[in-house]
């Protein structure tokens, strides 16, 4: 089953769209959920080839991955979009125009999902902003949607009217009409939208109830042929949509001997020692041990039992920061890892406390020294349970 989100606009509309409108970014999405058959997907050359055909300026093109990924679309965008662009044209479901829509302040347009065209949205990885309700009235609207964000869905008739920017309904929400109005304000396009019909919306079409009903299928159909397990809830929706965040600096830190799975490390420093960030303050202690190292510079101000998040009370180091977080001289690249030999990269890693971030923490240097060949690495980027939820979020930050 192919799972096909949106299409281009009928050459009729997509003419109409380019009528007034020259030097063109075009950003397509790569259609998040289908049967994989396929790298490039034909619309964004089907769009530039017609825009060229109309006598348009094609300043550049980009295809991405999940576009409703905000965090992985501006990164992938940075620096991409040439001088001279005046306007973004963006293939995607109606999740994905939203998306660079509120990121841009260049007027940004859909070149699909048009208003007679049954298509689905994505399977989004954040807050839902599109009700697939393929009447798509993105063009017009600056990239908001009145449907989902009106909390009338109105685009015409009687509303109380807002009061100091919030819904009349929801005080802690923000008019979507007031958004709109303001969009298209600051970017010049009022008059624009003062002669752009609004059609009505037919109720008759698709809706998301539909939907839903036609996604849960689809994702029946991929559990088909796997027997047994269990497939609880993720639940990633707690911080999939939160950027990460530098945790705050500790003035004190609590640094546990045992930070993985296996025999404690055997502590190196004492009170009143002085240490630096990266400097081996633990040593390890057995086979299945890990060496420690410290994470800020400062004095120790103690080597004692303190309470650990599931072992009782082990070993700590506790260390006053200095706040200067001045690094160790043993922290220094290693020679080119080409050049590196199978036991010296072992060895690095078993010196340096690497272990893995699972809820075991095994030592990771004991698992590079399986005892027989290593045809293969793989790299499991799932999480060990729901409601964990920090790997999924550096995945989608740093995976690309």
């Amino acid at each position: 089953m192919n799972y096909i989100k949106y299409k281009l606009k009928d050459n009729d509309e997509l003419n109409a769209l380019l009528k007034d409108k020259d030097n063109l970014f075009v950003v397509s999405c790569n259609k998040c959920f289908k049967e994989f058959d396929t790298l490039e997907e034909p619309e964004l050359n089907e769009f530039a080839e017609l825009a060229k055909a109309a006598g348009k300026k094609v300043t550049g093109t980009l295809a991405v991955d999940f576009i409703c990924n905000r965090t992985q679309t501006e990164k992938a965008l940075e620096g991409k979009i040439p001088a001279g662009t005046e306007n973004i044209i963006v293939l995607a479901c109606g999740l994905g125009i939203q998306t660079v829509a509120d990121m841009e302040d260049m007027p940004v347009y859909s070149g699909t999902n048009s208003l007679n065209y049954i298509g689905y949205h994505g399977m989004a990885l954040s807050k839902k902003t599109c009700e697939a309700c393929n009447q798509c009235f993105l063009n017009i609207t600056g990239g908001i949607c009145p449907i989902v964000d009106c909390t009338k869905s109105l685009i015409n008739g009687q509303c109380g009217g807002a009061k100091n920017g919030k819904c009349e309904i929801d005080p802690n929400k923000d008019c979507a009409w007031e958004k709109i109005n303001a969009k298209l304000k600051e970017q010049g396009r009022l008059e624009e939208f003062l002669k752009e019909p609004v059609e009505l919306r037919d109720y008759s079409k698709v809706n998301f109830k539909a939907v839903n009903e036609f996604v849960k299928s689809v994702r029946e159909n991929r559990f088909a042929g796997y027997y047994g397990g269990v497939h609880p809830s993720e639940r990633k929706e707690f911080t999939e949509h939160l950027a990460l965040e530098r945790f705050p600096e500790p003035k004190t830190v609590v640094i546990p001997m045992s930070m993985h799975a296996g025999a404690p490390a055997n502590p190196l420093v004492k009170a009143g020692d002085m240490v630096k960030v990266g400097q081996k303050i633990g040593e390890a202690s057995a086979f299945i041990s890990c060496n420690v190292h410290s994470s800020v510079s400062g004095k120790v101000v103690a080597v004692e039992n303190r309470l650990h998040p599931n072992r009782g009370e082990v070993m700590s180091v506790v260390i006053e920061s200095d706040g200067k977080f001045t690094l160790d001289e043993s922290v220094k690249p290693a020679k080119p890892l080409n050049d590196l030999t199978p036991d010296e990269i072992v060895e690095i890693v078993k010196e340096k406390g690497i272990a893995g971030m699972g809820g075991a923490g095994f030592p990771t240097y004991v698992k590079l020294k399986p005892g027989k060949p290593i045809e293969a690495v793989l790299v499991n980027g799932s999480e060990c349970e729901p409601l964990i939820t920090a790997d999924h979020r550096v995945l989608l930050e740093y995976v690309v």
